[in-house]
């Protein structure tokens, strides 16, 4: 009986750190607004950020207060892009999306 107790807090020492490791990524998120040239939220704007070392692109769209968030991003360098039917597409680089933190990236158009 002693044995199959101590078997059973072995096999969870074994389990648990990983699972603990897992919780702990570096991800984060960009977030923020997009304005006209007057100040006025667009809304339906849809916005990427790219991932500039895997070139893999997130997407969302923005709220009818303009507002967006890109969640669980990995860490390095993004670009933006935004682009609204009847508007000019609006690109900005050099973005630095760092370990467990998140920003926000406003445009006015």
């Amino acid at each position: 009986m002693k044995s199959a107790k101590y078997l059973c807090l072995f096999l969870a020492f074994l389990i648990v750190p990983p699972v603990a490791l897992l919780a702990q990524t570096a991800t984060g998120s960009i977030s923020g607004g997009v304005t006209d040239p007057n100040g006025a939220s667009v809304p339906s704007a849809t916005v990427v950020a790219t991932h500039v070392p895997t070139g893999r692109q997130y997407t969302s769209v923005t709220t009818q207060a303009g507002l967006y968030v890109l969640p669980s991003l990995p860490t390095g360098p993004f670009t933006i892009t935004v682009k609204q039917a009847g508007c000019k597409t609006y690109v900005q680089s050099g973005i630095e999306r760092v370990p467990f933190k998140s920003l926000q990236v406003r445009r006015r158009s």
